[in-house]
């Protein structure tokens, strides 16, 4: 599997509706794709990295930059150097054909988002190479998995602004019962300092058997336990990345004060800090997400890591196109997901997509389809591809 090139390409989309969160309020939605090309067939790869670092350090335009300078030239010299080696004696299999080729960026530090991209253009390449699914690589036995459904905060509890007081209930409810009009199974809620104890008190009283998580999004300190303690009282099935200072030891010392389970997401950035969290009980719930923790190969390890330790598992979602979410549902349909994740692919969500809404696995409401053929996920339709693309850089060795 000689790589000939990989070509990035950037595309400008936008959220149909904005997402505000504790981190900052998202309506942009640049996407760095990258597409590796062997002598006869081509993979993509999809870059989770938003438009600014405020969810984690790396940005689109940073992770654009070192893709471009770095890891794509790496990847290019490595598999000139492994040809030259003549075929392998064993049948190549995913991690044999892609291993090689990621080890060659262990010289750049950090970055896992844009490392993530790249591996994921090189595992689907790899998997048509093949002529099999990842699905099949997993060993599958599902044919889809379920989806849940996040509810932002409304626009005037962005990121920065003073702890003030709760919206209209009315408002809350029927933006709920939006989300959740697709079927979904559980409800992320995103809460911050003063928009938390009302808002999730309203939606269990109007949904008493929804699983319904909270998302702080490390916005609490650990002075606000008081806070935090009275979250026990609604039924949570977690409460999602609590605290933005201490670290595990602070998110285990929480654990043994609140009922409400822990949930880690931003926290979660490598197959260490996974380790360390289970170590330490810092969690009961994990939210993983293969392009935060540097790729498939490192998240489906950090899948058994907690499937080992009793930690349950959600496949968490970074705002992506239809073509990742494809892709993480099989990952998502590994045994320790075991609570619904972010996975659904409808048109509400991406303006404008880059899939042919005909190339979406067919899932009951509220489940994403598990993808069977050759490859990843369905390719993006070129000709949708070329209309959203604003920028292209073909590498060659």
């Amino acid at each position: 599997m000689r790589i000939a090139a990989v070509e990035l390409i950037w595309l400008d989309l936008t959220l149909r509706q904005g997402l505000v969160t504790a981190a900052g309020t998202h309506l942009a939605r640049p996407v760095v794709m990258v597409r590796v090309l062997s002598d006869s067939l081509e993979g993509f790869g999809e870059c989770a990295a938003l438009e600014m670092p405020s969810y984690s350090e790396e940005d689109a335009a940073g992770a654009w930059r070192v893709l471009r300078d770095y890891l794509a030239p790496a990847v290019l010299a490595a598999s000139a150097q492994l040809a030259t080696r003549g075929p392998a004696e064993a049948e190549p299999g995913v991690d044999s054909l892609v291993g090689p080729l990621i080890d060659a960026c262990g010289c750049i530090r950090g970055n896992p988002m844009a490392k993530a991209a790249l591996e994921m253009a090189l595992v689907d390449l790899a998997l048509r190479d093949i002529g099999i699914s990842l699905a099949d690589h997993l060993r599958l036995e599902v044919t889809d998995v379920a989806c849940g459904g996040v509810l932002g905060m409304p626009a005037g509890q962005r990121a920065g602004a003073q702890r003030g007081a709760y919206e209209d209930p009315a408002a809350l409810i029927a933006a709920a019962e939006e989300v959740l009009a697709s079927g979904c199974a559980r409800l992320r809620v995103k809460i911050r300092p003063g928009y938390d104890i009302a808002p999730l008190s309203a939606l269990r009283e109007r949904f008493p058997d929804l699983a319904i998580q909270a998302d702080a999004n490390g916005s609490y300190v650990p002075g606000d336990l008081a806070i935090l303690e009275r979250l026990d009282a609604i039924g949570l099935t977690c409460i999602e990345e609590p605290l933005g200072e201490g670290g595990h030891t602070g998110h285990a010392w929480l654990a043994e004060r609140i009922a409400t389970p822990v949930c880690l997401d931003e926290s979660l950035g490598s197959l260490h800090q996974v380790r360390e969290a289970i170590s330490l009980g810092a969690c009961r719930v994990a939210c993983l997400k293969p392009s935060r923790l540097g790729g498939l190969i490192a998240a489906v390890e950090a899948h058994d890591l907690c499937a080992q330790a009793g930690v349950a598992c959600f496949c968490g979602g970074m705002l992506e196109t239809s073509y990742a979410r494809i892709a993480n549902a099989a990952y998502a349909g590994l045994p320790g997901f075991v609570l619904p994740g972010d996975l659904a692919v409808e048109d509400r969500f991406m303006e404008p997509d880059i899939l042919d809404p005909g190339d979406v696995p067919p899932a009951p409401a509220g489940r994403a389809g598990i993808y069977r053929p050759a490859g990843l996920a369905p390719h993006p339709v070129a000709n949708l591809l070329a209309a959203r693309a604003v920028r292209r850089e073909l590498l060659r060795l």
